[in-house]
């Protein structure tokens, strides 16, 4: 799903309401959508709800359903570019997907707002899908329990500096956030398609399971990626100057407390890389972490094969094979 496709749906309802301010809503915000959707991305999102749905659908699907799917995947797309764009203005980062981040280009409150527009304009594309007015009232709880999951474990991001907490306390805060972050997101994406295709409550329960691990599984790989030294740079580098909870907090506090101090110092005196090429040779972090976040990996599948809900094999297979190629990508 491309992002012209995404605004297609978006601004198609915008326009419906063209009044003499319109030229003027065009340029402080459709435009500078337009431009920031359209930039490459890989609509993973998306592709997990096909996924969730393909898990739990049905022999024969309604022609809503398949209209449904297609909204989900865009709102769940439209719901993460909104993120993008606050996310960029609360790190104070320089750049997004290639170019320099929206808040850069158009200033920090009208991309305030349009990260916003877009979070509203998810709910738009779910509330007019054609649905049963009971499955999109369940997409719509699921939606608001999401955003409401992310911002508290954006809050703990932001407020919370891992090398001042007591190492004792690091992994379960570490894993609150991830959970909060990509735990939550990717939870969101298996259930939005599992409700498309009708599952049972007991399935969406199975699906959030699922979504929840293998998105704090990304998250694991996703932070052990940015201590690739010989590939760093300023947006890699940018949770562990900051001291933002991550995986890699977490690893050094359950298994290197002893390094602690040093790792945290070392944090501080970046960009200079030296101290922190020194503690990563020290302790091996990265080949512990990857090992610890492997048998995670590994777990998640064999949970879900021991829950005995019922799937469909190929989808599960595709799920699997996503995730492998997740752990190999950050290697």
């Amino acid at each position: 799903m491309t992002g012209e496709f995404i605004l297609e749906i978006q601004l198609h309802e915008a326009a419906r309401s063209k009044s003499d301010l319109e030229p003027h809503l065009h340029s402080a915000l459709h435009a500078p959508l337009e431009k920031f959707l359209s930039r490459p991305h890989k609509a993973f999102r998306a592709g997990l709800v096909n996924l969730g749905f393909e898990l739990f659908a049905p022999n024969s699907v309604q022609p809503w359903q398949q209209a449904l799917r297609a909204r989900l995947q865009s709102a769940i797309e439209t719901l993460h570019a909104g993120s993008l764009i606050v996310d960029d203005i609360q790190d104070g980062s320089r750049e997004r997907r290639g170019e320099a981040c929206l808040h850069r280009q158009i200033g920090m409150p009208l991309a305030l707002n349009a990260g916003n527009w877009l979070y509203f304009s998810a709910y738009q594309q779910i509330l007019e899908s054609g649905a049963p007015d009971s499955v999109k009232l369940a997409c719509v709880r699921d939606t608001t329990d999401i955003l409401l999951r992310a911002h508290q474990g954006q809050a703990l991001d932001l407020a919370i500096r891992a090398g001042d907490m007591n190492p004792a306390d690091i992994p379960k805060l570490c894993r609150q956030s991830l959970e909060g972050k990509s735990g939550a997101l990717m939870e969101f994406a298996l259930v939005l398609g599992a409700r498309a295709a009708m599952a049972s409550k007991e399935q969406i329960a199975a699906a959030r399971r699922l979504g929840r691990e293998l998105g704090v599984n990304l998250q694991m790989f996703d932070d052990l990626g940015n201590l690739n030294l010989k590939k760093s740079t300023a947006k890699h580098l940018e949770d562990l100057s900051q001291e933002r909870p991550s995986f890699v907090w977490w690893v050094l506090a359950e298994r290197f407390p002893h390094c602690f101090d040093q790792f945290k110092q070392a944090s501080r005196q970046l960009p200079d890389l030296e101290a922190l090429s020194e503690c990563l040779e020290k302790t091996r972090l990265l080949d512990v972490g990857r090992a610890q976040a492997l048998q995670h990996q590994n777990d998640i599948f064999f949970s879900w094969e021991q829950s005995r809900v019922a799937h469909a094999a190929p989808a599960l297979e595709k799920i699997q094979s996503l995730s492998q190629r997740i752990a190999h990508a950050y290697h």
